[in-house]
């Protein structure tokens, strides 16, 4: 397992970075009042509801929900990793941060790296100085320029070329996959075939796709799974469509690398391939991380409609109002290849117009052999509907879709909500515990526990006025999301200088997160920290009374049944004493 970043060192980044700077070098800002305020980057708008708090070290978008710090939004909007943008921030105040497991592993995967450069330059030499390959890549419309955009190559018909070539790295062709052994005997596994460069998004080449060029079989040929190449991550096609847009406000994932390389061919420079395998959780989190829209283009047949429907089933996960996910299924008989080679740039541009929501295929699909106009029909569209209805995360999204298909099953949605709640009963699966330095607890707070984290989120440092074990705080935590405000406070008190960027961070990878988030981008109508101060220890007392009611009523039915202890008989004896006076 990889070693964390220490807290401390992520904390000072966010301390010495100003949020401001950081997004203005992105996105045009304008000073309006205390905040600055501008277009969204991560959707499209014509009015400014994004906006960036200096004094508070946050992002906030009224439009979109987007939100968090500077870290946040690099990762965001520049499509890096956590650890990536951390280092983007602290390269420039000078810091460095702690060497990973993950740098190691690097490290060590160096010398395959220069490996595979080495291995494409041959085989790009070899496309030069081969007529049958350069007349073949003619034939399918590919010009120079997407030749060396694509990295493509040829290697020759022979078995040993590479062992010949790297004579001294056959235990590392071993290790990449491009060499196979078999019986002490090694040979080269790519043959007689037009060679396609996978490349991460770095631009590492960590495999390879070949074509053959004549009958041999298969007609396609990938890389198989090393330390380099993980099929199930990789994309190809995104590393050149990243080169080429600065920002991509869509990406078309097609079939193959050869529907990429035709669309590239003929202007369309935002598609890209699985990699003989069906998309998945990690696509959708590389796909999503570097834009908000997904059209799904595939082949109309049988195994096209397939492909889009298990698309479909990994998305719904990912699913949230700032995304957009599209499907669009091509004539039979057509892929993307073909259309475009045989009807040019503006058909498939006329094609992806057409391209069908996420919602509306998915109902078209539910809907398809059912009947109904009975009620045998629209159970079993509801049947159908359940497993996927609840991989949802709460959105408007969801909750529309959920009125939509209840207005089809002729069913009331609180009905529907009721079935679902049945469906992840007894299909969800237990997962192994994460461990977070905060307690796991509904976001569905008491409203008083969620005006002290409105006033803590704007005023961290009231935090310090605040004793966390005295009693009162103690009952507050018997409230609806009151570990919640606990664990704030007890963060907020370990920091002296904290601040509402840093409270993000803590919580941005959990479910707490989006209602902190939620909370800070709330006008406190108070700008007076006294004043705030004054009213959350006002809240904390009626908090605390109202607590210590509930703990004695439950108490006291204890009491009528027999069943206190000694110490509980002495807790209701105190409270009740306290309410007298």
């Amino acid at each position: 397992m990889a070693k964390r970043i220490p807290n401390e060192f992520i904390e000072d980044v966010l301390t010495r970075t100003d949020i401001v700077d950081i997004v203005s070098q992105r996105v045009q800002l304008k000073k309006t009042g205390s905040n600055h305020s501008g277009l969204c980057p991560f959707h499209n708008e014509k009015s400014p509801s994004f906006t960036v708090s200096a004094t508070k070290q946050f992002y906030y978008c009224f439009g979109c929900s987007a939100s968090g710090n500077a870290i946040n939004f690099i990762i965001e909007y520049e499509g890096l990793g956590f650890r990536e943008a951390l280092k983007e921030l602290a390269n420039p105040l000078g810091l460095t941060l702690p060497v990973s497991e993950q740098d190691q592993r690097h490290d060590h995967l160096k010398p395959l790296l220069t490996l595979m450069a080495e291995i494409n330059t041959l085989y790009k030499h070899q496309l030069r100085h081969t007529p049958k390959a350069i007349d073949y890549l003619k034939s399918r419309g590919l010009s120079g320029e997407i030749a060396r955009d694509y990295q493509i190559g040829y290697i020759a018909k022979r078995w040993d070329t590479l062992t010949q070539r790297f004579q001294s790295h056959k235990k590392a062709l071993v290790t990449t996959g491009m060499l196979i052994e078999n019986k002490d005997r090694l040979y080269d596994r790519f043959r007689g075939r037009i060679m396609f460069p996978i490349r991460n998004t770095q631009g590492h080449i960590i495999g390879f796709g070949g074509r053959s060029l004549g009958d041999d079989k298969p007609k396609y040929l990938n890389s198989p799974e090393t330390s380099l190449y993980h099929k199930g991550r990789e994309l190809y096609g995104l590393y050149e469509a990243l080169n080429y847009h600065k920002k991509l406000d869509e990406i078309i994932v097609v079939e193959g690398y050869m529907d990429v390389i035709a669309l590239a061919q003929f202007g369309i420079r935002n598609a890209v391939a699985t990699l003989g395998t069906a998309i998945g959780a990690s696509h959708l989190q590389l796909l999503f991380r570097h834009t908000h829209t997904i059209t799904f283009c595939f082949d109309g047949d049988r195994a096209g409609l397939t492909a889009a429907w298990r698309a479909l089933e990994h998305t719904l996960s990912f699913v949230r109002d700032s995304r957009t996910v599209r499907f669009l299924l091509l004539p039979k008989g057509e892929d993307p290849d073909s259309l475009i080679r045989q009807q040019g740039t503006s058909s498939f541009h006329q094609a992806l117009t057409q391209a069908l929501p996420l919602s509306v295929f998915m109902i078209q699909e539910l809907k398809k052999n059912l009947n109904l106009g009975t009620l045998e029909g629209r159970a079993k569209l509801v049947e159908k509907a359940k497993p996927l209805l609840a991989q949802l995360p709460e959105s408007a999204f969801a909750s529309i879709l959920f009125t939509t298909l209840a207005e089809e099953a002729g069913m009331r949605v609180e009905q529907l909500n009721q079935l679902l709640y049945q469906t992840k009963t007894q299909f969800s699966t237990p997962t192994p515990a994460i461990k977070h330095s905060t307690p796991a607890v509904p976001c569905e707070v008491d409203s008083a526990i969620a005006r002290m984290l409105t006033l803590l989120m704007h005023f961290p440092s009231l935090s310090q006025k605040i004793e966390t074990r005295q009693q009162v705080i103690l009952h507050i935590r018997y409230i609806a999301g009151g570990d919640l405000l606990q664990a704030v406070l007890e963060f907020c008190q370990s920091r002296p200088y904290v601040n509402m960027g840093m409270v993000l961070s803590q919580w941005s990878h959990c479910q707490e997160g989006s209602l902190l988030a939620q909370l800070a981008a709330t006008d406190p109508l108070i700008d007076n920290e006294l004043h705030a101060q004054n009213e959350l220890l006002d809240i904390i007392q009626r908090l605390s009374n109202k607590s210590q009611d509930r703990l004695a009523e439950q108490l006291l039915i204890k009491a009528q049944q027999q069943t206190l202890s000694a110490l509980e008989k002495e807790e209701l004896k105190q409270l009740l004493a306290g309410s007298k006076e």
